[in-house]
């Protein structure tokens, strides 16, 4: 081999090296760029599923909870009226009816009392003048009869 020949072959040994180092270190990059953009993208879509997920669920429950608070106060305070309403419904005309007829029992019991004892009363003062007039009339008929016959 010649020195000349020897020396070319360095020099092509050398531009392959420094070739396949570029090449080497065009993919480490690109291989490094492409990681990075995937783990980034990744990360990325990763956090904003989360964070939309997370707040999704978050009014989702929120809402829920609170529609449903609002419906079981409704619904309690509904409730609590209408019994209310019907106690009070219930309350009132059950102490309407009973005085009434309370006072009508009364008024009826004492109206038959005292017409009882007023017919009862005039009963025994007719008859007792009667036969106090009747007896009367019988000795006065007697006595003039004595006297008539003396």
């Amino acid at each position: 081999m010649s020195h000349i020949y020897k020396l070319r072959l360095a020099r092509y040994d050398r531009h392959i090296n420094l070739k396949r180092y570029s090449y080497s270190y065009y993919y480490y990059y690109y291989y490094y760029y492409y990681y990075y953009y995937y783990y980034y993208y990744y990360y990325y879509y990763y956090y904003y599923y989360y964070y939309y997920y997370y707040y999704y669920y978050y009014y989702y429950y929120y809402y829920y909870y609170y529609y449903y608070y609002y419906y079981y106060y409704y619904y309690y305070y509904y409730y609590y009226y209408y019994y209310y309403y019907y106690y009070y419904y219930y309350y009132y005309y059950y102490y309407y009816y009973y005085y009434y007829y309370y006072y009508y029992y009364y008024y009826y019991y004492y109206y038959y009392y005292y017409y009882y004892y007023y017919y009862y009363y005039y009963y025994y003062y007719y008859y007792y003048y009667y036969y106090y007039y009747y007896y009367s009339v019988v000795v006065v008929v007697a006595a003039v009869t004595i006297l008539i016959d003396k």
